[in-house]
């Protein structure tokens, strides 16, 4: 889905329920941690998305629900 300085954003699909997110691989190890945080205390609230986070040996990972386009892809149509 994107890449950034902090590492790469993709889309993934739950094998059960065939629901997609997207999924933060920060390979700085800490950039996303205050992401994480804020998201988490606004869990519930409209247009805020379901969060769940863990760690592995190369990065943090955020995974979330997709709530439409990336703001890449928005930006790209008010373009037009």
């Amino acid at each position: 889905m994107g890449e950034g300085s902090f590492g790469e954003v993709y889309q993934i699909r739950h094998v059960a329920t065939n629901k997609f997110y997207a999924a933060k691989f920060d390979k700085k190890g800490w950039y996303i941690l205050n992401e994480i945080v804020n998201l988490k205390k606004l869990t519930g609230r409209t247009a805020v998305p379901y969060v769940l986070d863990f760690k592995t040996k190369q990065s943090n990972v955020m995974i979330m629900e997709l709530l439409g386009k990336s703001l890449s892809a928005l930006h790209s149509s008010c373009k037009k």
